[in-house]
């Protein structure tokens, strides 16, 4: 039994919900007034639109192209072998930029690795200006003494 439970303060499904099977924490706006603000946005995920890991395991040779994705839109198809990869991993913004074989020659594709789905995307947004009594407030807000 943890510690926790044992003073009545059950966490057992939270620990199950959120670290065992990941489910996304969302911060309210006011989660660190009077610092500032949570700003919540969403953003496309970054894909490849294929199963980087299959297609390593299997020389380069492309696996598990997801017929929705982008590179599929771009041309790119299972059995294809990638000869030159060029992404910055997780950069939604940054051009994926790959040439595949193709009988005896090559082809260049070109594509943006957004994925249909979107992500939540939080930030604190500071009130300005943090000074005095506002900035001791902020202080013990974000020290957990609030």
């Amino acid at each position: 039994m943890l510690a926790r439970e044992a003073e009545g303060v059950g966490f057992a499904a939270d620990y199950q919900s959120f670290i065992v099977e990941g489910a996304e924490i969302a911060l309210a706006e006011d989660a660190f007034a009077p610092c500032g603000r949570v700003q919540t946005s969403f953003s496309p995920r970054f894909t490849l639109g294929f199963d980087f890991q299959a297609t390593l395991a299997n020389q380069n040779i492309v696996a598990g192209i997801d017929p929705a994705g982008p590179a599929y839109a771009a041309g790119v198809r299972d059995g294809m072998e990638i000869t030159r990869l060029n992404t910055q991993f997780g950069d939604i913004d940054a051009e994926v930029s790959l040439a595949v074989r193709e009988g005896d020659g090559e082809r260049e594709m070109r594509y943006m690795p957004r994925s249909r789905e979107s992500v939540r995307v939080q930030a604190l947004v500071l009130a300005e200006p943090l000074e005095g009594e506002a900035l001791d407030a902020c202080r013990a807000v974000l020290g957990g003494a609030h």
